[in-house]
């Protein structure tokens, strides 16, 4: 099935779904064990709790009291009203292979909504980039030509010491984080680009797993089930 030209094409979360589960059905009997794929979320970063009982005190409000005079009704009046911006959880489900429970290697596809604001980018981009620091090995898929001017590859190659010159999308990147070099504190990082075209087929890339262990992942026939299943096709 041709890749199919996304800057204007609807249904893309359809296909995303679609894809997501066919990528995981065509995978999960091509890893060796103890390796396992499931479709997830990427788990996300706990904050601290403090230890030990919260300091609070709970009393009852006596409505004949003084609490209930206008003085101290207007006492929790607000002084100002806004809005507070959030940073929304991803919404994206995700591959996600472990072994013994621990995250091994994600792949992610991109979605339009991932890269088409600033704010976007910047919460994606801190996304990708936390598998690398976490040592999670990462495929990167993204169909979508547009925004030209900008690039995952690009805001990971800055994070990081790869000297090349990154692949504009649509494209597929894989990273496998490995050990310290010798003398390095820095874990090494390999890369395997492929620059997609729109009208051809989509080619295959390596998931990599461990230092010597990975798999050729065919995204041609997932692609071709999953835009069916999605009756674009």
């Amino acid at each position: 099935m041709p890749l199919h030209d996304w800057s204007n094409r609807p249904n893309w979360d359809g296909v995303h779904t679609y894809w997501i589960h066919t990528l995981a059905a065509w995978l999960r009997p091509r890893l060796p064990a103890p390796y396992r794929v499931l479709a997830g979320t990427m788990p996300a970063l706990a904050i601290g709790e403090p230890k030990g009982k919260p300091d609070l005190q709970v009393r009852q409000w006596d409505a004949s009291g003084a609490e209930n005079s206008p003085s101290a009704r207007a006492a929790f009046q607000p002084d100002a009203v806004g809005t507070l911006t959030l940073e929304r959880p991803a919404r994206d489900v995700s591959l996600l292979v472990e072994r013994h429970g621990k995250l091994i290697a994600s792949i992610e596809l991109v979605s339009p909504r991932n890269k088409d604001r600033p704010e976007a980018r910047e919460v994606y981009g801190r996304r990708y980039l936390s598998y690398l620091r976490a040592g999670v090995n990462l495929l990167l898929v993204d169909v979508h030509p547009r925004p030209v001017i900008f690039s995952f590859a690009e805001v990971l190659r800055q994070k990081t010491s790869i000297e090349r010159q990154p692949c504009p999308p649509p494209c597929a990147i894989s990273y496998r984080v490995g050990q310290p070099l010798v003398d390095e504190e820095r874990p090494s990082l390999e890369l395997w680009e492929r620059q997609l075209t729109i009208g051809q087929p989509l080619p295959s890339i390596a998931l990599p797993l461990e230092s010597e262990l990975a798999i050729l992942v065919e995204l041609e026939p997932s692609y071709a089930q999953a835009t069916a299943d999605a009756y674009l096709e």
